[in-house]
């Protein structure tokens, strides 16, 4: 998300008038908050958060039509090289498509396992509410089968339900922790 100055508003009018930056001009106010009242000049494009986050106003866009044999490829390529991992989201930056096709010039953000979700699901103009119920569906089926396969022809045992929530609880403290350090960091 971004605000494009117009030379004679303040940063924080150009949020004030953008419909989807002024829904979260609480948080974007703190992250911004040393430059709020200067007027960038005209035709100068600011960055209001630098990575995708539902808090933060990114918008998550559907790229399915983008999917190639050469991409699939690529991400099978990248993939084979995650030792035990079959299954996830990997969240990527990159410059290109023809580059990020290829295999080169892009950024790795996070790679998430099988408890991330689809994010292409929150496309509102391409999902309703029951295809992306649809789509999770199809996620978790996926999982289960992936589940499976790693059991029957790997011998990977299943994970017991005392152990899933003692390590939802390990997840959780690590994610606050994280919080309270980004957190941290900012202040400095």
């Amino acid at each position: 998300m971004a605000v494009i100055g117009d030379g004679k508003s303040t940063f924080k009018e150009l949020i004030l008038t953008n419909d989807r930056a002024k829904r979260y001009i609480d948080i974007l106010a703190e992250i911004h908050q040393d430059k709020l009242h200067s007027i960038p000049t005209k035709g100068q494009k600011i960055k209001l958060t630098a990575i995708g986050n539902h808090s933060k106003g990114t918008q998550f866009i559907c790229g399915g039509h983008l999917i190639t044999k050469k991409l699939e490829q690529t991400f099978d390529q990248l993939s084979n090289s995650i030792d035990g991992w079959y299954y996830g989201r990997i969240d990527i930056k990159y410059n290109t498509f023809e580059e990020l096709e290829n295999g080169s010039n892009f950024k790795i953000l996070e790679i998430n396992g099988i408890l991330s979700e689809p994010t292409h699901i929150y496309d509102s103009e391409t999902y309703t509410y029951l295809q992306a119920l649809k789509a999770i569906r199809t996620h978790w089926e996926s999982l289960f089968q992936v589940a499976t396969i790693n059991n029957k022809q790997y011998n990977v045992p299943y994970k017991s339900s005392k152990k899933f929530i003692q390590e939802m609880f390990e997840l959780r403290a690590y994610t606050k922790k994280i919080k309270n350090l980004s957190n941290e960091y900012q202040k400095i």
